[in-house]
């Protein structure tokens, strides 16, 4: 394993403590070895263990430097689980068949948590991130967005409905949206979901993209997402969505 570390990290190798020097270039700690240029900043980490096994590592790790190469492996593992997500093309004339097409919409800072046994539709996407948890052996799924403004500890407690014991064989995580703009809210719920020992179960990410994401159509039964082009309004589910855009908050259930 591999990766070029952004030189604008400004990782300064005086930094770090408790380290074995190689060579005037080249330093171990435990399980890694960081590269250093000559003006004493750190470039390139490598290592023999897979990265997913290097996160086990690298979280206990205190020091600042460490832990902004963590944060940085964090979203270099999430890529790698980059999903293709099917595009569906909707033209729904009037309220009363869209009642019939869909169970349920999720806005903004909002959840469901439900049996699998909804069609479940999401406002847009935009630049926030969607988290969908689906758990097979319970027949139970989570789907939320989280913004920018959200209290991502709020899904502590929230996620223990769907993971109350530890079977975690069936649970499948896939993780939808995110920009360069809210990374270390990426970083802070794949940190939760390690926290309740399912960060291992992440299947799917679409991360950084760079024009806003529209909605979702997501199958709780099938476990099947796809995207939804525009041409959709939703004033008819939308008459008491509440502004949460100038305080933190939690996620608000929808029941």
């Amino acid at each position: 394993m591999n990766y070029y570390l952004p030189l604008n990290y400004n990782l300064k190798i005086i930094d770090l403590d408790d380290y074995e020097t190689i060579d005037d270039n080249k330093i171990i700690i435990n399980n890694f070895v960081l590269y250093v240029n000559n003006n004493g900043y750190i470039y390139k980490i490598s290592s023999v263990i897979e990265i997913k096994y290097l996160l086990d590592f690298m979280n206990n790790y205190e020091n600042i430097v460490i832990k902004k190469i963590y944060y940085f492996l964090i979203i270099k593992f999430l890529i790698n689980f980059k999903i293709n997500i099917d595009k569906d093309w909707y033209y729904i004339p009037d309220c009363i068949k869209q009642i019939d097409e869909y169970d349920i919409i999720v806005n903004q800072r909002s959840y469901y948590l439900s049996y699998n046994n909804k069609i479940i539709i999401t406002d847009k996407i935009k630049f926030n991130i969607c988290l969908i948890i689906n758990n097979k052996s319970y027949n139970k799924s989570f789907i939320g967005i989280i913004d920018n403004n959200c209290d991502i500890e709020c899904l502590d407690y929230i996620l223990d409905e769907l993971i109350d014991d530890f079977r975690f064989s069936d649970i499948i995580i896939k993780i939808i949206g995110g920009s360069i703009d809210n990374i270390d809210k990426i970083i802070k719920l794949y940190l939760l979901l390690k926290k309740k020992r399912i960060s291992k179960y992440i299947f799917g990410t679409y991360l950084f993209q760079k024009k806003e994401l529209n909605r979702l159509r997501y199958d709780m039964k099938t476990n099947k997402i796809r995207f939804v082009y525009d041409n959709i309004e939703y004033n008819y589910y939308n008459n008491n969505i509440n502004n949460y855009d100038n305080y933190y908050s939690p996620l608000h259930r929808i029941k």
